[in-house]
């Protein structure tokens, strides 16, 4: 699952402060009918430009697949963000989504590092629903905050750390939350590292893994992490699977992100 993370970063300096921070953000990549994405919360993209307004300055942009094994590099790549065409989505039904379109460069680039595209296929919950009775694992995918430490120098002197959480269904989510799906993390082991807090994961996929006696497993990627309750470190997602709500999102979007490129 790994190799379909990319997490999105930068530099950023606040108005009257010269010490630099780091802001990452959680997402992946996509490739449909021919064109491909970074695709992350929307509420990522609207944020950064919230920031912007107040006088943030962000800087040295990098999309950084470097979490996973498969990669040939530990470099992220340099990400031109300002002229990226985007879209993203946001409001009150639910909807949380943010659609980066890359171009060609960026494209080779990231498969020359060893990343992967999801597909349509991948994308496609089907056999999820159609066999219900066969065991389905969730996973988690991102990188924390709390897990950045900014050394200084280069970008890729950022020290970061891409979890993979396990998931459970919450049956019972707070009225609050009702109109998301809502996972609930599965306790940590005794000899595993404990994330303390979920901020950074926004963006990050949600994947189902099922497994078919000595078959391969099926994965499908479901969901995108939208936010997390405090303190139970619930995870509350968006309300429908991205099988639908992603694909045709990206489809309407496509002429409007890519025009630009």
């Amino acid at each position: 699952m790994l190799p379909y993370f990319v997490s999105l970063g930068c530099k950023c300096k606040r108005p009257q402060d010269d010490t630099p921070n780091y802001f990452n953000a959680s997402g992946f990549l996509v490739e449909i009918e021919g064109s491909s994405f970074f695709v992350t919360a929307g509420h990522v993209l609207a944020s950064i430009e919230d920031a912007q307004r107040k006088g943030v300055a962000f800087c040295e942009w990098r999309l950084d697949d470097t979490a996973s094994d498969h990669v040939r590099t530990k470099c992220s790549l340099p990400f031109d963000f300002s002229q990226a065409p985007k879209k993203y989505v946001e409001h009150s039904s639910g909807a949380d989504y943010g659609i980066i379109a890359l171009r060609p460069y960026y494209v080779d680039a990231l498969r020359k590092h060893g990343a992967l595209f999801c597909s349509h296929e991948l994308l496609d919950d089907t056999p999820f629903r159609e066999s219900l009775e066969d065991p389905v694992q969730f996973f988690l995918v991102g990188v924390t905050a709390e897990s950045l430490a900014l050394i200084g120098g280069p970008m890729d002197n950022i020290c970061k750390t891409a979890w993979t959480v396990q998931l459970i269904p919450e049956p019972s989510p707070p009225p609050n939350v009702s109109k998301y799906v809502c996972w609930r993390r599965v306790p940590d082991q005794p000899d595993a590292e404990r994330m303390e807090d979920m901020a950074g994961l926004s963006g990050g996929p949600i994947f189902a893994v099922k497994f078919d006696g000595d078959r391969t497993p099926l994965i499908a990627l479901v969901a995108i992490q939208r936010g997390w309750i405090r303190p139970d470190l619930v995870t509350s997602v968006l309300a429908v699977v991205l099988a639908a709500t992603l694909q045709s999102a990206i489809r309407e979007a496509r002429t409007e992100v890519t025009e630009h490129s």
